[in-house]
Formats: structure tokens, sequence, C-alpha cells
């Protein structure tokens, strides 16, 4: 009978252990994310959140991070509750931050890496959560791109065509495009020269360390009839691109707007990828190439031709479709005539 006393006693004391651990578990420190935009312009200011629940626990300390650095401490006891540390390319606004927020401006491109944010609580359970992610910050040129070379007074078909495109330096850097007659020219006759193109995160962190970067493009072409106009003209144009979709890595997207209008700025989830914040800035540079006597012969030589073809086939279409057509006939103007011929006779 005592056996059987300690068994029930130990089982009890099981379950009572198992009841405490979930109640624990359900009323202690709980963190979903960390809050951080996914980019800024340079100058503005950031706020990041670490939207913590401390269910039954007392808050011991927040610490911010970035990039491994601790820049931003609260800890409620302390009077003052906060102190910050000086890390560059962190300006802490105290007036924007407590416990759950830290402010941060205005923004430059030191500002760029990963924040990370800590949470720990008091004794007895001393629980602690994390919380990341990543921000990076844009800086737009000042101007548009420019496009040099040595252009001749006019070009005939089979001449060669080379121009440099350069951009006004920025972060990240521009890519360019080239387009003639607003058609995109094949990748092969066109060379990026400075910076060498890499994508990921690990692209990001070293083009931040250099700076602001301006990016040069070499365009080498013949030109070929088609490439001219009506006018034996062609308009050659360079478009200048800052997006950060063109460096993107697992589950980051840095991200668009257009300069021909203000910032298109999209705020959503870090983590998911589809819906990703989208920054985009095209700028471009024109250069209207002119043609030789020789190519305006030609191409007048071909709108003759398309236009005398055009009138051919439709002088063709409107005599088969006259031809086939049966005389129409009105049965009174036939019968008027009929009576008039017999009344004169």
């Amino acid at each position: 009978m005592l056996h059987d006393q300690m068994k029930s006693i130990k089982l009890l004391g099981i379950i009572v252990f198992i009841i405490g651990s979930a109640i624990s578990a359900l009323g202690s420190l709980r963190l979903k994310s960390a809050v951080v935009p996914t980019y800024k312009m340079s100058k503005e200011n950031a706020t990041l959140e670490c939207p913590f629940d401390l269910g039954g626990d007392r808050l011991y300390a927040v610490k911010w991070y970035k990039d491994n650095e601790e820049f931003f401490r609260y800890v409620p006891r302390y009077r003052p509750p906060i102190h910050v540390h000086q890390v560059d390319g962190i300006s802490v606004i105290m007036e924007g931050s407590d416990q759950k927020f830290v402010t941060l401006g205005p923004l430059d491109l030191r500002s760029t890496g990963v924040y990370r944010c800590e949470v720990s609580a008091e004794g007895p359970s001393f629980a602690s959560v994390v919380g990341e992610g990543r921000m990076t910050v844009v800086h737009l040129p000042k101007e548009g791109p420019q496009i040099s070379g040595k252009v001749q007074p006019e070009y005939e078909t089979g001449d060669n065509l080379a121009l440099n495109c350069t951009s006004a330096r920025s972060f990240p850097p521009a890519r360019l495009s080239w387009y003639i007659n607003d058609l995109p020219i094949e990748p092969d006759r066109v060379k990026i020269l400075n910076p060498p193109l890499r994508t990921g995160t690990s692209a990001i962190n070293l083009l931040a360390n250099l700076g602001l970067t301006s990016t040069v493009s070499s365009l080498n072409m013949t030109l070929e009839p088609n490439h001219f106009n009506e006018y034996g003209e062609a308009k050659v144009r360079c478009v200048a691109s800052i997006s950060t979709l063109f460096w993107q890595d697992g589950d980051e997207r840095i991200v668009g707007n257009s300069r021909k209008s203000s910032p298109d700025v999209r705020s959503t989830s870090f983590n998911s990828v589809a819906s990703a914040p989208v920054f985009q800035d095209d700028r471009e540079a024109s250069l209207l190439v002119k043609g030789g006597s020789n190519v305006a012969t030609e191409a007048s030589f071909w709108i003759v031709n398309v236009g005398l073809l055009a009138v051919i086939l439709l002088s063709n279409f409107l005599v088969t479709n006259t031809c086939s057509l049966a005389p129409i006939r009105n049965p009174r103007i036939q019968q008027s005539t009929t009576s008039s011929i017999a009344t004169s006779r």
C-alpha cells in the first residue's frame, strides 16, 4: 500500500512539473521578429522596432547591435534607462527611442548593415530572445549619365559606332543599358568597364565600404541599315538604373522608384522575396546619330518602294472587287424606259 502511495505521489509530481512548464512557456518572454526597414534614402531617419512580449516575465534589458557592435541599451532599473555607444554610421535620436523603438538619423552609407535586437528577462526565468534584419541606405546620383566619344558628323552603313556612358556617383552603383531607336542593343556589343558586376549580400557590403561609385559602360557596334529611321537618323540612348533588385541573395531583396516621378516606396515584410519593397531610379542621356547621303538615299528608296507597292496592291484590290460586282438594276427605271419607247412607236 505504501508502494502504491509513493507511485501516486511521483506521478502527481510529474504532472505538476509538466503543467508548470507549459504555463511558464505560455507566460514567458516572446519575440516574433525585429522590424528593420529594408532600405532607406541617405539623410533620412529610420525607426527600428523590437516588438517583444514579456508574458509573465520582468524586463531586464534591451540591446541593439549593428554588425555585432552594440550601440543602444535600455535597462529599466537604471537612471537614466538609456545608454548609447558610439558606432560608425549610427546616430540615435533620443526623443524617438525607448524599450521597443530606436530612431536613427540622419543616415549615411555607413548605416548600411545588419541590425539585431536582444531582449533579456529578470530571474527566475532569465529568458532571452533575439531578432534581426538588414537595412541598406541608398544614395541617388545628383545628375543623369553622360555619353562621350568621338562622334562623326555623319555615318554610313558599315561604319563603327564607339561610345562611352558614365553615370554619376551613387550607391548602389547604377546599371547602364543602351538603346538604339528605343530598341535594346545586344549585350555582346556592350562592355561594363567599372565597377565589375557582382551579386549577393557580400557585394553590397564591399560596395558600401567603397562608398559612392560611378559606372562606366562602353558601346562598340557596326551600324546596319535597320539602325537608321526613315530620315536617315539613329537615336542612341543610355539609361542609368539604380535598382536594388539587381542585388538579391536568398530571402533578401534590396530594392526600387523612377526619377521621372517621386520615388515609389512600398514597405513590406523583410522575409518575403515576392513582396519585398522595390526601389528604382532611372535617368537617361541620348545622342542623335546622323546618317550620310547614302543612308538618306537608301531610306528614301525604301520608303518610295514601299509606298509604290502599297498603291499597286490597293489598286489590284479595288479592280478585283469592282469587276466581281454584278450590275445593279432599278426595275422602276427599266419599266419607265420601256413605256416611253412603246409610245413613240
